[in-house]
């Protein structure tokens, strides 16, 4: 998520020149990233090639000698992640942070918290499964009865659904 990693590497920035110009290749990257989005021009050849560069870059990032730690470990994630970063300018519907979807859980994290409900892992990963599909099919405006009636009916495992 390029909203973490500007966080990390603006934390970063206020601890050595190192971090500062880490910071400032990162936010540059971003801004095209950001402005790549809004005109809608994910996968064109001219993004992919700089795409290709931006890589071959974080590469000569990663052959650096770093001094100071905190900049090291953010150049070596984004090693570690390299091909993630930037599949939000290969395809239009990939999001170049993940925001909405921590918004999205926030809500029910919070109230499992609250509830303690779930004592068990297994009650607590079927709670998950259960949320992120409702979260989902809410997303994409379909009905969560309608849906569980239909997987029923294509199972047949109650066939007298109407």
């Amino acid at each position: 998520c390029w909203a973490h990693l500007l966080r990390d590497a603006k934390e970063a920035a206020e601890t050595s020149k190192e971090g500062r110009e880490l910071y400032a290749f990162l936010a540059r990257t971003y801004v095209y990233i950001k402005k790549v989005k809004l005109a809608c021009g994910e996968s064109s050849p001219k993004v992919l090639r700089w795409v290709k560069r931006k890589k071959m870059e974080v590469g000569e990032l990663w052959r650096r000698r770093w001094r100071h730690e905190l900049p090291r470990k953010l150049v070596k994630r984004m090693v570690r992640y390299l091909d993630d970063w930037f599949t939000c300018l290969v395809y239009d519907f990939v999001e170049a942070t993940n925001n909405s979807s921590e918004r999205d859980v926030r809500k029910n994290v919070l109230a499992r918290k609250i509830s303690g409900l779930h004592r068990s892992k297994r009650g607590l990963h079927a709670r998950e499964i259960m949320m992120s599909l409702l979260l989902t099919l809410s997303r994409r405006k379909q009905n969560a009865y309608d849906f569980v009636a239909q997987g029923l009916k294509k199972s047949n495992l109650n066939g007298n659904f109407n």
